[in-house]
């Protein structure tokens, strides 16, 4: 349905519009093309987080910058860990460090997951909000401390 919605931001934002020889649609987003300047640029990240659809946003990043440059993606694959929360979705196999999280009770984040993805880090009694004011939250903050040591 993702790729549905990316046609949203073509309507509504037409100065974000692209030759449609340029990029695939799906990379249109300004979301992942933001990402994706930052991963093609000599800036270092040692981790990238993402939530649910952010992690849709990484995955679209880091395989347009494996198109685009594989050399870098290679380099990114060695230094930047990459951590997906409440969604298990596809990174290119460049990304050797990657840990997927979800919630125990995270259907949600179920029916947007690879079921060929294993859970790294199973969150027991969470679900995919991380509201810490409500119940069932996914705790990000002490899951990362535990993830990153």
């Amino acid at each position: 349905m993702r790729h549905v919605f990316e046609t949203f931001d073509e309507v509504t934002r037409p100065s974000t519009a692209l030759a449609s020889n340029e990029v695939r649609i799906v990379r249109k987003s300004l979301d992942v093309r933001t990402l994706s300047a930052l991963l093609s640029g000599e800036q270092h990240f040692d981790v990238l987080v993402g939530h649910s659809k952010g992690n849709l946003v990484i995955s679209e990043a880091l395989y347009a910058l494996g198109e685009t440059d594989p050399q870098a993606l290679a380099h990114r694959g060695k230094e930047t860990q990459v951590i997906t929360i409440s969604a298990r979705v596809a990174m290119p196999r460049a990304m050797t460090r990657v840990t997927d999280v979800l919630g125990t009770l995270d259907g949600f984040g179920l029916l947007n997951s690879r079921l060929s993805i294993r859970t790294d880090e199973p969150v027991p009694l969470a679900w995919h909000h991380t509201n810490t004011e409500l119940p069932f939250h996914l705790p990000v903050t002490a899951t990362l401390e535990k993830i990153l040591g």
